[in-house]
């Protein structure tokens, strides 16, 4: 299978398959990152819901879905800001520190009450 065959058979399970799926996604996230850069606002809180809920795809996958399209529009979003000078590094890093520490209690936490 040639990579762009593996690319059109996405075996996700889903309400759509195939190219139907790939192009829904690409229009998704076009729209999601249009958005995105016109407000200023993270596309995670539109991501997450509308690719469970529209197109019934699994919360596992949709939260990895969900993390690797928000570290692809804070970055872009950072680096623009970065040459604007609109950066201030010790508020990014205290930011930064705060939620990462806060994700991993969240991880924790949700491991924990599953346990149970």
């Amino acid at each position: 299978m040639s990579a762009l065959e593996a690319l059109f058979n996405l075996r996700i399970q889903s309400y759509l398959a195939g190219p139907y799926l790939l192009l829904a996604l690409t229009g998704l996230g076009l729209v999601v990152g249009i958005l995105t850069g016109l407000f200023g606002v993270g596309g995670g809180f539109l991501i997450a819901p509308l690719l469970n809920v529209g197109f019934g795809i699994p919360y596992p996958i949709v939260i990895g879905s969900d993390l690797c399209f928000t570290i692809g529009t804070s970055s872009s979003g950072m680096r623009r800001h970065v040459r604007m000078g609109n950066f201030e590094f010790r508020t990014m890093l205290i930011l930064g520190s705060a939620s990462v520490l806060g994700a991993l209690m969240g991880a924790s936490l949700n491991s924990f009450l599953n346990r149970t």
